[in-house]
């Protein structure tokens, strides 16, 4: 059986969302006659770990991260300030969801930007890189590896992935999961200098990965737009997909007697409910639902306005039927969004090649989607889907409108479209991992 060795600094038992893609990838490629071999670090640099039991049975070395200047920085910085500190995991914070951040930018000395700009070149986890190289060497040489693959963000894996390669020569496939360089960023601790690097940077790794690997089709178009000629013939776009072996003996249950629209995952800048509020607090003026009828439940980090959301909630009187919960284990989230009623679906319009990951798994549960995206990638594949509905996220008076509809749908017991499974096959990891086994087989 040939060898991959798996470079990611997400994987198992981290709970971030990045994780799961490798981890997926690493359960399936057994099957397709690849052995892979993991290289990522101690479980300490999570900030959330998941305590069920990893699905694979693969080899995972986990390795040290040296400090930067942002570890230090930031470690001083909590120490000192610990007596402020605020918990975000259940609490509306103070930023802003339309992602404006020059008045910020306005306030950060020049000699902090430049600092904070190289020590976050590409990213906050290059102090990996060191330890990554080394132990990536040994793993090669004790393993034997064939092909080497690497995911980001974050971008300091394909930094490792690339040194890996010019040492051995080896084969090596690069795992774009977001934008790097192409993606809009925030510029609070950018500089034109570290913008320029990271660009450089980019390019080196395109230019000498032998696949090239994205989550959309549309995101591969940018690529390649972007980089025509270090792109070429090597671009293949592997969506995220889900895994149905997670939903065995999942199975919704019926004790809440309210319906429950919820919202899983981090809610950040371009993530905001605003409009959806506004939708749920004219239907509770009209009396066409009542707070005794609804729940909505925000399962994860939450980060959105105080001002514009205190506001809307204030004025609808919409606390009483808001739920906000921290992050919960994998088995419980897919209990969670099995359990639900109406999936919320948001993201931000500046994603426009990117559809987020639990999009997949929301459409396996068979249950209604809201959809309030702008993103060209997302609608393409919901389009296929009668479970899903999307709409502009600042429409809220279609918003309203679709809401009567799911509401009016799920009153009635009206479940004749949750057993649609349209394309479920090819958008499943265990299929997906075999587009990705084939390319690899294309190196040997």
């Amino acid at each position: 059986m040939n060898k991959i060795l798996i470079i990611s600094y997400h994987y198992h038992p981290d709970l971030a969302v990045g994780a799961m893609r490798a981890v997926k990838f690493a359960k399936y490629l057994p099957e397709n006659g690849w052995e892979p071999v993991i290289l990522t670090v101690k479980s300490k640099y999570h900030s959330q770990i998941d305590i069920s039991k990893s699905s694979d049975n693969c080899k995972v070395y986990r390795t040290l991260k040296l400090p930067v200047f942002d570890d230090i920085y930031l470690k001083l910085k909590s120490i000192l300030l610990s007596d402020k500190s605020n918990n975000k995991n259940n609490s509306y914070s103070n930023s802003d969801p339309s992602g404006n951040s020059e008045e910020l930018l306005k306030r950060t000395p020049l000699w902090k930007r430049m600092i904070f700009s190289f020590s976050n070149t590409p990213d906050n986890k290059i102090g990996w890189i060191l330890p990554g190289v080394f132990k990536g060497l040994r793993i090669i040489k004790q393993e034997n590896i064939d092909v080497i693959y690497s995911s980001g963000p974050p971008w300091t894996c394909h930094i490792i992935g690339l040194l890996l390669k010019l040492f051995t020569n080896i084969k090596w496939v690069t795992d774009f999961r977001d934008p790097w360089t192409l993606a809009e960023k925030d510029e609070q601790f950018e500089t034109f200098a570290s913008r320029k690097l990271g660009k450089m940077l980019e390019k080196k790794v395109i230019r000498n990965s032998q696949i090239i690997l994205t989550t959309t089709n549309e995101f591969k178009l940018l690529l390649e737009a972007n980089y025509p000629t270090e792109t070429k013939n090597k671009c293949c776009a592997i969506i995220n997909g889900f895994d149905m072996d997670d939903f065995v003996g999942v199975k919704k249950s019926t004790t809440c007697s309210k319906i429950v629209i919820l919202y899983a995952g981090t809610m950040y800048a371009g993530r905001d409910p605003f409009n959806l509020f506004i939708a749920i607090g004219k239907l509770l003026e009209e009396n066409y639902i009542s707070n005794d009828d609804i729940m909505i439940k925000f399962l994860g980090n939450v980060e959105i306005s105080t001002k514009r959301i205190k506001a809307v909630i204030e004025q609808y009187k919409l606390e009483p039927i808001i739920n906000i919960l921290p992050s919960v284990p994998r088995d419980k989230y897919l209990q969670e969004i099995t359990n639900a009623d109406i999936l919320l679906l948001m993201q931000s319009s500046q994603n426009q090649t990117q559809i987020p990951a639990k999009t997949f798994e929301y459409l396996a549960t068979g249950n209604q989607i809201l959809a309030l995206v702008d993103s060209k990638a997302t609608n393409n594949i919901l389009k296929d889907y009668e479970t899903a509905t999307s709409i502009p996220s600042d429409d809220n008076k279609k918003i309203q409108k679709v809401m009567k509809e799911m509401i009016s749908k799920i009153r009635i017991k009206d479940n004749s479209i949750n057993q649609n499974t349209i394309n479920f096959d090819k958008i499943s990891k265990r299929y997906q991992t075999k587009i990705l086994a084939n390319k690899l087989n294309s190196l040997l």
